[in-house]
């Protein structure tokens, strides 16, 4: 009733913003700050949890992983506050090393109860997000803001995959309730921007929240840096074990409670640079094995993929005071920059045309972005231009809608360095003129809204002709749709890295920081992005699939999570599946799919002007554990968990005399004969030129790569076959090409996988 009330009596009441200049400020950790991190690994197959008492005693040790995220992250928070004291606390940040497997509570995950609740000043990073997976579909829920209506908004019990909400230097300690007890850090001006970095987020109904928090007794402020994922929100799709994972309605969620104690009135900003993520709304591929390429497996029709919004605090419980505009609007000052929302056109299934949506309460100015504060502003998202704005409503009919107004932000003042924007005061402005029972003693005038964000390339939207639009090009999908899936049971290829020649490929724009004056990158808004100076930290560093494949490949960087590079390994098996071929330890339920491997690389290896390349990949492995008779993880060599893969070189070879995109070697190029590695593979390349025009309807390009071997020449995959036991097992490659016409060598991009 409470809310009801508040919405009737609110439905009049808005506010004028008038637009000022904001503040330029850092979201990055200052560049003084010391790069000597604390680590923790984690393997959610082989890892093991200490008792509670001794949580820390792993710290450090790659040798003994622990099993759990949550545990891990939890770890370092606490070895942070025991073991920096005084002043070097500020300097001292811990970063959590994820190896591949799957999060959560699924069957041959790691056990972790969601959501995985992120800590001030540690960061996590994944080995890879095409094999690092937290994946939701439990009964585990929590009060989540939900704007379902253009007014005031309500609270529902949500799944959360991964939550921000002690982020906040205040936010006490691992077991402790409200009110906290002071980490030696708290009372410090900055705030640690924490990175969460190469990780797939599949299922929940929140994939990532940030900022749903209590502002009477935490002052709210939240800064991070989200890079280099992939958010699968497609709904009602079967994993390879075959159960159905449920879609989420948002996969980014920033809420600004209206901030209310003895600092100031308003909405403290969010300080989030939102950089280099794939967001997969929808799958155009084969529905079974002898069906056609169609349109499959769909987000919820009412999903968002990033909405940033207000929570105006109206219908909680009574205390000084209310914003008197309960208006559901986006305040935060994000930095969103090279993100891929990949949704179906319009027309392509979804009841309603206005569904679902991109981004809701994200302006222009949040979208925009220079380097350095210099020389022209550049779009770097790619999306359906019709799928932003203030929300996703229908004319008729009952269907769950969201709402967030992009609006121009007013700057008020600060409060422990964070911005506070919107605030009750001033001209123009409703003073907080609610009660407890949220009864009204003031009016106010009408909302001032944004722009809406444009794209740096338009997806294309299945009915505008005359601008065309493009689609990314996804490996998985070209698979599907020119390669036979057989036999059955269907697999379906799940592989969002981009092929050769896409056109989101060097459109993007990054900012690279080796040395000073600390090149950086600035938003419309003010807000400014520095990537860190230490290497661990490095977010444009590599790309989704981290060690060996840098962020930046060609002239620019790529939109979305991957970086085209010289060589592309797929096959018949997903991103997500951890085992693609035999069943390990990971997955010991797995069907046995086709031995199959495929090579894709770019154009510029086809034959030209009588030059010819040939091409070999070289590969090495390396056996980590089997299953025990009892069915569970054997060692047998002592698997560390890794910031360099196991049989990588520490330090990789570097030849100044090559391209500079090709002049790197990670790995040995020579196979271990006592591995039994099925390669080298070698083969010359210009036999086996391809084309691809991947979406009828789209303009404006078309793909041309070269995909090897042929049909009648397969690349086997049984290196797992024939062993006693099923084996987790680590496998990577390196391609070398020569051109036996002048001789030069290019060394590839490195490519993973796991067992």
């Amino acid at each position: 009733m409470l809310a009801t009330r508040c919405i009737a009596l609110c439905l009049s009441v808005v506010s004028v913003l008038a637009a000022t200049a904001a503040p330029a400020r850092s979201q990055s950790p200052n560049p003084q700050w010391s790069c000597d991190f604390a680590h923790a690994w984690v393997d959610p197959g082989l890892g093991i949890d200490p008792p509670i008492s001794e949580i820390t005693s792993q710290i450090n040790d790659p040798d003994h992983p622990y099993r759990k995220l949550q545990t891990a992250i939890d770890a370092l928070i606490l070895h942070l506050d025991a073991t920096y004291p005084g002043t070097t606390a500020p300097q001292q940040m811990g970063i959590v090393h994820a190896l591949p497997g799957l999060y959560g509570p699924w069957s041959n995950g790691s056990g972790d109860v969601l959501p995985i609740v992120m800590r001030d000043r540690v960061h996590v990073r994944g080995t890879s997000a095409r094999a690092c997976v937290i994946r939701g579909g439990s009964s585990t829920t929590q009060s989540v803001f939900w704007p379902e209506a253009s007014l005031g908004g309500f609270r529902r019990a949500r799944e959360v995959l991964v939550d921000w909400i002690l982020t906040q230097k205040t936010a006490g300690l691992p077991q402790q309730s409200e009110p906290y007890v002071a980490t030696k850090w708290s009372g410090l001006p900055i705030d640690a921007a924490e990175t969460f970095d190469a990780f797939t987020l599949q299922g929940g109904d929140v994939q990532m929240l940030i900022g749903d928090a209590n502002q009477q007794t935490n002052d709210g402020a939240f800064a991070g840096r989200i890079a280099n994922c992939v958010f699968d929100m497609r709904h009602n799709w079967i994993t390879q074990g075959g159960s159905t994972v449920v879609g989420p309605y948002f996969g980014l969620m920033f809420v600004a409670p209206f901030f209310d104690n003895v600092h100031a009135w308003g909405y403290l900003d969010r300080r989030f640079v939102v950089t280099n993520n794939t967001f997969i709304m929808a799958e155009f591929s084969r529905p079974s094995a002898s069906s056609i390429p169609t349109w499959v497996n769909a987000c919820r029709e009412d999903a968002v993929a990033l909405i940033d919004v207000t929570n105006p605090s109206c219908v909680l419980s009574a205390v000084t005071s209310r914003d008197a505009d309960t208006t559901l609007r986006g305040l935060s000052n994000l930095l969103v920059v090279n993100n891929l929302f990949r949704t179906m056109p319009l027309g392509g299934g979804w009841a309603s045309q206005t569904k679902p949506m991109a981004m809701l309460g994200v302006d222009e100015a949040d979208c925009r972005v220079r380097y350095g504060g210099e020389g022209p502003w550049h779009l770097s998202n790619v999306f359906d231009p019709e799928r932003v704005g203030a929300d996703n409503s229908v004319a008729t009919g009952f269907i769950p809608t969201f709402y967030s107004r992009p609006v121009v932000s007013i700057f008020q003042g600060s409060v422990n360095d964070f911005e506070v924007w919107d605030c009750t005061v001033g001209p123009n402005h409703c003073g907080p003129f609610y009660d407890g029972t949220c009864a009204i003693f003031g009016t106010c005038g009408p909302t001032a809204a944004a722009p809406f964000p444009t794209p740096r390339k338009e997806l294309w939207n299945g009915h505008n002709q005359a601008t065309g639009g493009i689609d990314p090009g996804f490996v998985g999908e070209y698979l599907n749709q020119v390669m036979n899936p057989q036999p059955t049971p269907y697999y379906a290829y799940r592989d969002w890295r981009l092929l050769p020649g896409s056109p989101v490929a060097d459109i993007g724009v990054s900012a690279v920081a080796d040395e000073p004056p600390y090149a950086y990158l600035q938003a419309e808004n003010g807000a400014e992005f520095i990537d860190s100076l230490c290497t661990d930290q490095k977010i444009f560093r590599w790309d989704g699939e981290v060690w060996g494949n840098p962020r930046v490949f060609g002239p620019g960087v790529d939109v979305g999570f991957d970086e085209v590079g010289s060589f592309i390994m797929a096959g018949s098996w997903s991103n997500d599946s951890i085992s693609h071929n035999h069943t390990t330890a990971l997955a010991p339920t797995a069907t046995v799919g086709m031995p199959r491997r495929y090579v894709i690389l770019p154009d510029l290896f086809v034959s030209s002007g009588g030059s010819s390349y040939q091409v070999q990949i070289n590969g090495t492995q390396r056996f980590l554990s089997a299953l025990s008779a009892t069915g569970f993880p054997q060692v047998i060599n002592p698997p560390p968990a890794w910031t360099v893969p196991p049989a990588a070189l520490p330090t990789p070879v570097v030849d100044p005399t090559l391209p500079v995109d090709f002049r790197t070697r990670y790995i040995n190029l020579t196979n271990p004969p006592a591995q039994q590695v099925p390669t080298p593979w070698s083969y010359a390349t210009p036999t086996f030129a391809t084309q691809y025009q991947p979406l009828l309807g789209a303009t404006g390009y078309v793909q041309t790569f070269l995909r090897v071997p042929p049909s009648s020449q397969p690349l086997d995959d049984d290196e797992a076959a024939g062993q006693p036991t099923p084996y987790l097992r680590y496998f990577n490659m390196q391609m070398v090409a020569t051109n036996v016409i002048t001789n030069l060598v290019r060394w590839s991009n490195l490519q993973h996988e796991y067992r």
